[in-house]
């Protein structure tokens, strides 16, 4: 497994388990928008991957490509094909794993996300029913 592949994996992983644990979406204080950092600590799929202290504000009006290249999260060169290939799985897991979903079965929603992702990227499915 490539480290690009490895920390897609590992990624995958703690989204999932953090949505799962955390019960339903971040949303901004309007409660309709999503949020890196929403209301009482909540974190989006792509939100509880940025460390504290690399948290700023402004994110919140950013897509998963200004985020990894303005603030250099993730420390993957940008321009590299890893780069595109992380922020597109970053993309995709916000959209499938958080943003998109169906609140009213959130576990299934986010595992059905989960597996959508592990598919789409060639990774294994390691949490929930797989």
């Amino acid at each position: 497994m490539t480290d690009l592949k490895a920390r897609m994996q590992s990624d995958l992983n703690k989204m999932y388990d953090h949505l799962i644990e955390q019960g339903g979406k971040a949303l901004r204080p309007n409660g309709v928008s999503c949020a890196y950092r929403g209301a009482g600590g909540t974190k989006c799929a792509v939100g509880c991957l940025i460390p504290d202290e690399m948290y700023d504000e402004a994110m919140e009006d950013s897509g998963a490509y200004p985020v990894v290249r303005k603030w250099g999260l993730f420390d993957i060169p940008e321009g590299s094909w890893g780069f595109d290939k992380y922020v597109q799985f970053l993309s995709c897991a916000q959209l499938h794993m958080h943003d998109g979903i169906d609140l009213r079965d959130w576990g299934s929603a986010v595992l059905e996300g989960y597996e959508y992702i592990a598919d789409t990227f060639n990774l294994k499915v390691e949490r929930g029913n797989g």
